[in-house]
C-alpha cells in the first residue's frame, strides 16, 4: 500500500450501521456505533495508485481540497481502515459501502455514484462479517 497520509489526530465517526459492532486493535476500534481511528494511523486514499520514481503518484483522484483534504479524504480514511482488518472487524461488505457512500454524500463528491460503484464492484469481496454472516 502506497502511504500518502497520515492522521495527526484521532479520528472519530457515528453511523447507525456501526451499532453493536465491537472491535479493538492498535490502529482502531468500534463500540456504541462509533469508530475511532488512531493518530499515525496511515492510508493511500482512494485506490489503486502507484508511485513513479518516487516522483509522481498517478491513480484514482482524491478530489479537490477542502481545509488542506482531499474531498474524498474521511471517506476513504474510513473505508481503507475497514478493508485492512476486514479479517478481523466483524462487519459486511455491505455496510462498508453504504458507509463509504454517505460519507461521500455528506462531504458533496460529485462523482460519489461512480466511486461507490468501483468500491463496490472492485474492491475487496468478502468481509469477516460476510463469512459469520453466512455461516
Amino acid at each position: 500500500m502506497l502511504n500518502l497520509y497520515v492522521l495527526e489526530q484521532d479520528f472519530e465517526l457515528e453511523h447507525p450501521k456501526l451499532e453493536g459492532i465491537s472491535f479493538h486493535n492498535e490502529w482502531c476500534s468500534l463500540s456504541n456505533g462509533k469508530l475511532t481511528i488512531k493518530k499515525g494511523y496511515s492510508h493511500d486514499g482512494c485506490s489503486p495508485k502507484f508511485s513513479v520514481l518516487g516522483l509522481i503518484v498517478i491513480g484514482v483522484p482524491d478530489g479537490h481540497l477542502i481545509n488542506n483534504k482531499p474531498i474524498t479524504y474521511n471517506a476513504s480514511l474510513v473505508h481503507d481502515c475497514f478493508c485492512q482488518f476486514r479479517d478481523v472487524i466483524p462487519i459486511t461488505k455491505s455496510i462498508v459501502v453504504e458507509i463509504f457512500s454517505d460519507m461521500l454524500k455528506e462531504a458533496k463528491f460529485a462523482l460519489r455514484k461512480i466511486y461507490v460503484k468501483a468500491v463496490d464492484l472492485y474492491g475487496p469481496q468478502e468481509f469477516y462479517g460476510d463469512r459469520i454472516a453466512h455461516g
